[in-house]
């Protein structure tokens, strides 16, 4: 298709295209562009008797062009930026933390309908008990605070009474917090060193959604390599501190010698395991696991002469237990 007159970039919307050789072509609901005398069309319906090399002619399916977003904002010269939106235990309490949270099955919902949006041309999500933020590449900045309003609006929760713990960065400062984030300087316990498995977690998750295009892998992929380098060259790892490892320290304010204690740990995670490990090293009398996959817990329970017990015997356990540790993924509460 061909426009003689066309030398500019044009966007029509909703129109009648005209086509020198084959008349009037409808466009309803389409994104059409003419550039240096070519017409580009995306998702719209295009007559059998259509001749052009951009479209597709499988008989058994409507002629649309073969451009994606992306491809076409190549086509008329537009830029993309760089843009993470977030909120973490700098900005937000535990209680409003946990009301935007996602969960595994809400991350692949939430990341395909943001990747959808014709703004957005790749988007990452990480979400864990300190923070939730959203990485990607919009066509422009004006429309930030959109994407916060929806974020908050998939919780049922609304940005007119959350935006004062919202945080957004753009360009070369999400590089920056990314790298902070990743080497765990951002972290709640400087340096510990969850946060690196989390973040590749969640980056592994993206990128089998096909959310992750090439700006976004090379952003992680330099973030990940600075966080080795970070961890490798200073002493900000040496302690191995971590949320487990401070929770098992507190004991001590209350308790000299566990040799005589109990504890109960909720859930099987790394969390868990590494509160566990702590324990035991203490000379703890007794450690007993529960979690909802009596295997999981069970690997644990063997490195450290634990038990295991059900949810259901939670109740009846806290009874009789000195030290009390809880670290599960889930909307519900245990205790």
């Amino acid at each position: 298709l061909y426009s003689s007159a066309a030398s500019d970039v044009y966007k029509r919307q909703g129109s009648e295209v005209k086509s020198i050789k084959n008349g009037k072509i409808s466009i309803k609901e389409s994104y059409a562009i003419i550039k240096k005398g070519e017409l580009y069309v995306i998702n719209s319906y295009i007559p059998k008797h259509t001749n052009s090399s951009y479209f597709n002619h499988d008989e058994t399916r409507d002629r649309k062009l073969l451009l994606n977003k992306i491809e076409i904002r190549k086509l008329i010269g537009k830029t993309m930026s760089l843009v993470a939106i977030g909120m973490n235990h700098k900005t937000a309490s535990l209680d409003i933390r946990e009301k935007i949270s996602v969960n595994k099955e809400e991350s692949s919902r939430i990341l395909k309908k943001l990747y959808s949006m014709p703004i957005i041309d790749e988007v990452f999500l990480l979400s864990t008990c300190n923070r939730t933020e959203i990485y990607c590449e919009m066509d422009d900045l004006n429309y930030v605070e959109h994407i916060s309003a929806w974020l908050l609006k998939q919780k049922g929760l609304s940005l007119k009474d959350y935006e004062n713990n919202i945080y957004s960065y753009s360009e070369s400062s999400v590089v920056k917090h990314a790298l902070n984030v990743a080497s765990g300087l951002d972290s709640m316990v400087i340096g510990e060193p969850q946060i690196l498995g989390q973040f590749k977690e969640a980056f592994s998750k993206a990128n089998n959604a096909g959310t992750i295009g090439k700006n976004l892998n090379r952003l992680f992929q330099y973030a990940f390599s600075t966080a080795k380098e970070i961890r490798t060259d200073t002493n900000v790892g040496a302690n191995s501190i971590s949320i487990a490892n401070v929770a098992v320290s507190l004991t001590d304010q209350f308790y000299d010698d566990l040799s005589d204690k109990s504890a109960l740990l909720i859930g099987a995670g790394e969390t868990v395991y590494i509160a566990a490990k702590n324990l035991r090293k203490k000379n703890i009398k007794d450690i007993y696991i529960a979690n909802r996959t009596h295997e999981n817990a069970k690997i644990i329970a063997e490195e450290v002469s634990g038990t295991v017990i059900s949810l259901h015997e939670i109740p009846e356990r806290i009874k009789h237990s000195d030290i009390i540790l809880s670290a599960v993924s889930g909307n519900i509460p245990i205790i």
